[in-house]
Formats: structure tokens, C-alpha cells, sequence
């Protein structure tokens, strides 16, 4: 028996096939290159569908390709993916991965920035439940019934991105959301697992189209058509958030951390129920940082949610292309980023500790301070050049995560002890590898894992509670 994991990542879309011992059969990960570039409204982040759909389809092929009929044991799919963005569809129209697109709108993302701290301000604030920022779902459903109400009309549903490829995937126009991805929504009661509808007919919000929620590793249905051999018996649950999956991949013990770096950047905790963790009191705006959300079973995770990780580093590249292009025009990003991993600067091996140089890396802001921006300082000539300036943005925003998530746990229970490295960024980029255990979590042991993504996190979620039934 084999399960799917599936993550619908910000930039990529990665598959992963375990056996009922956890073990990877098989994995494979593209970039989607769905991001659409728009002119005329620049605060509008969005993704096309169609293409996410595309890269998804051939990942799967490609691992079929590979372990021939060995798909025809895959028993369970489950689905993650970015979360807090929104997907609009029709449920009467027959969606299919190969033609995904008709009747079904862009992915407004996470990093949406059309809700501003004005529109924001206007909304009803609830007591109970997660308090809204500019690309959570709910907020961004208030925008459009307000700003383009017309276009809403034609859906009858909505969900994450993950929720849409579940919905797909079985043919079910019943719409279902767990837990994990309500909460990211916003307006989301996390004691009751309801959503705040009191608030939300104030805010007069459309709650014809909202999905029930329901908890993780429910049924959603089976495998509407055969997928590159995998067979219609095969079961398909509810979609699971990227941030829960990411920490599961790594089977945290108590006092373990877990840092996902990726676009974005987390690190995580998990912890009972009834534990009290968080005491920082809330900043002027009224939101903290660090936060409580829900996990698996009897379980939440402390977490604290950067909006800075991997883009933050992907930003200066490009800025490095940028400014090369003007000597040599057909230099890449690809090139830039080579290049910059491979050079070592005479000042590495001690740079760790005399390097005065840092990085404040809120180049996006965050959702608790969106006007906060990002800074070197510091600057001094031995460390002026390109790589330590690189390892500098890497320590900066590793070190922006331990220094907000210590600061929002001062419980002793909560100490550190280990810490769990993941995520595409420590795969692909050595000066996180190398700045998370030279500077940052240099106190404490660092792990890092292979198969810990959200993909495989997904895959391993459902298999322990198969067995047990």
C-alpha cells in the first residue's frame, strides 16, 4: 500500500509516493512558473491555475514513468499547499487536471496585497478567532463582494488552492475544508472549529460559498478517473495545510523546533492543547507575532509565520542580474545564484563570529508590521562582496525567526533543545545550511532531513491512521 503526498508550493509543485513503512518510493518536484505579472494593478499577487495544474500533471507523470506499475499501489492521496489564498469555482462545471481552467478563477495568493490597512480597519474584528490580514481568504472574498461583487456571482465555492485539486481530483461538488487551512483563513473559531458566522454576516460576508470544515484525514472521496495508473479505488482527503505537513515530515519531539524555510519562513513547535505557551504580550497593532494554530489531533503548533524566507535571497539575486546584465547582458539568474554559492571569501572560516555585518530581512514586511522594512548594517570593507552579503541575508532571516519565536515563548517548557531544519532554501542554498548552525541555533543540535517537505509530510499523515483502523 502506497501513499500520495501532493504540495502546492509558491513557486514549485512536488510529488512524493511512501509505502506504509515511510520509506520514499519515489518523488518529483518542477517549478509551476504560475505567477501572473499585472501592470495595471501591482498589489494584485495571483497565480494561474491551469499551470499549476499543468506542472502537477507532469510531476505525476514522471514518477510514473519510473516506477512503472508499482503506482497501482498508491491507496490514499493527500493534498497540501500554500496556504491562506483563495480559488473561486463552479461546481457544476466538470473540472479535470489535464483542463482545469474553465469556470474557475486566478489563485489570489498568500502574498496578495489588494486589502489595505484602511480596508482592513473597516472590517468587523471578532473576539474568537484569527484576526484577518491582506491574502487571507475571508479577507480577500470581503474585498471582491465589495470591489468586484459581479465576478464573485459566478462561483458557487471556494478553498484553498488544495482544496480546488481535492475537488478535482474526486468530483465532488461538496465543499470541504479541514481545520488547518480554515484557520488560515481568518474569522475561524479554533476552540469550536466553526467558523465566526456572527462576525462574518456582519461583515456581510458571502456565506453561500463557504466550505464545511472538517478535521484532517477525512475522506473526501475516491480518485475520479484513473491518474497516470494510479486506479479510481484509490482515496482522496481533505487538503491539509503546507505548514502542518512541513513539521510532520520531521516527527518532532517535545522541545524540537521546527524551521521550514522556504518562499516564505516558519519555525514551529508542537505542544498539547491544554499547554500555555505564548505570554508576549500583543504589539500596538493589536496582533502578535507568535501564534497558536492547529496541528494534528490533540495538538497545536507556537508558531511564528515570516513572510521574509527564501524571496528575501531571490530578490537579491536578481538584483545581482540585474546590475550584471548592464556588462554582461546574457547572464542569468541561474548563472548568479552558481556563481554566489560557490565562491568562498577569505573571511568564511571565522566570519561566523567577526562579521559585524547584518541583515534586517522584513523586505516584505510582516503581517503583525507590514510597513516594516529590510536593512544592512553594519557595512564594513572586509565583508563588503557579494557572498558574505549573501550570508548575511541568510543569518538575518534564520535569525528573525529565533529571535521573535524566543521572545513570544518565555516558557521553559518551550526551550529549544533541537531543531529540525526543511524546506526547498536549506536544499538548495548553503549559507542557510551553513548559517543556521554557525550563528543562529549554534546553542543547539541541528538536523537536517532529506524527505522533511510538506509533500512527504503530507504522504506519512494519513498512513499512521490507516493502520490504526
Amino acid at each position: 500500500m502506497y501513499s500520495l503526498g501532493i504540495d502546492i508550493g509558491t513557486t514549485s509543485v512536488k510529488v512524493t509516493i511512501v509505502n506504509n513503512e515511510n520509506s520514499v518510493i519515489a518523488s518529483k518536484s518542477l517549478f509551476s512558473n504560475a505567477n501572473i505579472e499585472s501592470k495595471l494593478y501591482p498589489d494584485h499577487i495571483e497565480q494561474s491555475v491551469s499551470k499549476i495544474f499543468e506542472t502537477l500533471d507532469k510531476s505525476l507523470c514522471a514518477i510514473s514513468q519510473e516506477i512503472g506499475q508499482e503506482i497501482k499501489h498508491v491507496k490514499h492521496i493527500v493534498v497540501c499547499g500554500q496556504m491562506h489564498g483563495c480559488v473561486l469555482w463552479d461546481s457544476n462545471t466538470r473540472h479535470q487536471i489535464q483542463n482545469s481552467c474553465e469556470n474557475v478563477s486566478n489563485l489570489i495568493t498568500w502574498r496578495d496585497q489588494r486589502c489595505t490597512v484602511e480596508f482592513l480597519e473597516s472590517l468587523p474584528v471578532s473576539q474568537n478567532s484569527t484576526n484577518l490580514s491582506t491574502g487571507f481568504g475571508c479577507a480577500t472574498l470581503l474585498w471582491m463582494r465589495q470591489n468586484c461583487c459581479k465576478f464573485l456571482e459566478k462561483f458557487d465555492s471556494c478553498g484553498t488552492i488544495a482544496d480546488y485539486v481535492v475537488a478535482v481530483l474526486t468530483g465532488c461538488s461538496k465543499r470541504l475544508m479541514c481545520y488547518q487551512n480554515a484557520n488560515s483563513w481568518g474569522y475561524f473559531n479554533v476552540q469550536s472549529q466553526k467558523w465566526d458566522l456572527s462576525v462574518m454576516r456582519e461583515a456581510n460576508f458571502p456565506l453561500e460559498i463557504l466550505p464545511e470544515v472538517v478535521a484532517p484525514g477525512t475522506i473526501v472521496g475516491k480518485l475520479a478517473h484513473q491518474w497516470h495508473g494510479i486506479p479510481t479505488e484509490a482515496h482522496v482527503y481533505v487538503a491539509l495545510g503546507d505548514l502542518q505537513c512541513s513539521v510532520m515530515a520531521c516527527k518532532p519531539k517535545e522541545n524540537e523546533a521546527v524551521v521550514n524555510v522556504s518562499t516564505s519562513a516558519q519555525i514551529s513547535m508542537a505542544v498539547q492543547h491544554e499547554t500555555l505557551a505564548i505570554h508576549r504580550p500583543q504589539d500596538d497593532s493589536g496582533k502578535s507575532p507568535v501564534v497558536r494554530v492547529p496541528y494534528f489531533g490533540d495538538r497545536d503548533l507556537i508558531t511564528y509565520a515570516s513572510l521574509n524566507g527564501g524571496a528575501v535571497f531571490a530578490e537579491y539575486v536578481r538584483l545581482l542580474r540585474d546590475w550584471t546584465q548592464k556588462f554582461v547582458p546574457d547572464v542569468t539568474e541561474g548563472d548568479i545564484y552558481s556563481r554566489l554559492l560557490e565562491e568562498t571569501s577569505e573571511q568564511h572560516a571565522d566570519s561566523g563570529n567577526k562579521r559585524k555585518m547584518t541583515f534586517s530581512p522584513t523586505l516584505f514586511g510582516e503581517r503583525h508590521a507590514p510597513d516594516l522594512k529590510a536593512a544592512l548594517h553594519n557595512i564594513d570593507a572586509p565583508h563588503f562582496n557579494a557572498p558574505e552579503i549573501g550570508r548575511a541575508i541568510a543569518a538575518g532571516i534564520l535569525r528573525n525567526l529565533r529571535s521573535v519565536f524566543d521572545s513570544g515563548t518565555r516558557n521553559e517548557l518551550l526551550k529549544v533543545a533541537h531543531v529540525w531544519a526543511c524546506g526547498s532554501v536549506f536544499t538548495r542554498n548553503r549559507f542557510f545550511r551553513e548559517e543556521i548552525t554557525a550563528s543562529v541555533f549554534d546553542d543547539v543540535n541541528v538536523s537536517f532531513s532529506r524527505n522533511a517537505d510538506a509533500a512527504y509530510g503530507a504522504a506519512i499523515s494519513i498512513i499512521s491512521e490507516v493502520a490504526m483502523k
